[in-house]
């Protein structure tokens, strides 16, 4: 009787060593799948655009100032608004608030797709329109109009703001080890347009199927180890 008692332990142990072992395999396999392939991640280039032609800036930006309908009673805060009647038409308006002296903002996360590990290298590039001085309908007590820029490699700790000129501006973005760089723009008043960002970095990659076969095998092999560690 003992004896047999002694066989089934040593098969049962045996049967345990060995989905331990198999375990193990599975998930060797998900790491060495894994490390190998990031380490040959592949460096991707992503692409946007926004001719203000469209609203998209309102959900693709992560924070901003309140939209305002264009040519209503501006409201008692900083506000963006999409022109269209005030040529050149189909920009983006960004007005402060003059009492306070405070500006309207538009804020993006770039990539907005989590697509890269970390950010290597980018650049943002737009047009600036301002208000022109000569303008009779432009109070006499706003200030000068400016817009200004700051970057971020986590959305936390920003640089201090710098000035845009009139025309044409490209502005480097910050490298990042988190998946996204930040730009932050703001301004008392003036228009914005044709923006256009690249941004670099490895891709992040797609599971394999050895990766998904280990994941898999390491889950089953586990819940048979339950099984029988209950039973017994």
């Amino acid at each position: 009787m003992k004896t047999l008692e002694t066989i089934i332990s040593r098969t049962i142990n045996k049967a345990k060593q060995g989905l331990k072992s198999l375990a193990y395999a599975g998930l060797a396999t998900i790491a060495l799948v894994g490390g190998m392939r990031g380490a040959r991640a592949d460096t991707i280039t992503w692409h946007y655009e926004d001719d203000f032609s469209s609203t998209k800036a309102e959900s693709d930006s992560y924070d901003h100032s309140i939209f305002w309908p264009e040519m209503a009673f501006p409201p008692p805060d900083p506000y963006l608004y999409y022109s269209s009647a005030i040529p050149p038409a189909e920009m983006l308006g960004l007005e402060g608030y003059f009492f306070t002296e405070e500006n309207a903002f538009l804020a993006y996360a770039f990539p907005l797709d989590n697509v890269l590990t970390r950010v290597d290298s980018g650049t943002f590039e737009l047009d600036v329109l301002l208000p022109d001085f000569s303008d009779p309908l432009r109070p006499a007590y706003y200030l000068p109009p400016y817009v200004l820029y700051g970057l971020s490699e986590n959305g936390v700790n920003w640089t201090e703001d710098s000035p845009l000129v009139e025309g044409y501006n490209q502005i480097p973005l910050l490298p990042s080890n988190n998946n996204f760089t930040y730009i932050r723009l703001s301004a008392n008043s003036a228009r914005i347009d044709n923006i256009s960002v690249t941004v670099s970095g490895p891709e992040i990659p797609e599971p394999s199927t050895l990766e998904l076969l280990g994941i898999g095998l390491t889950g089953l092999l586990y819940s048979l180890y339950k099984q029988k560690k209950f039973k017994s």
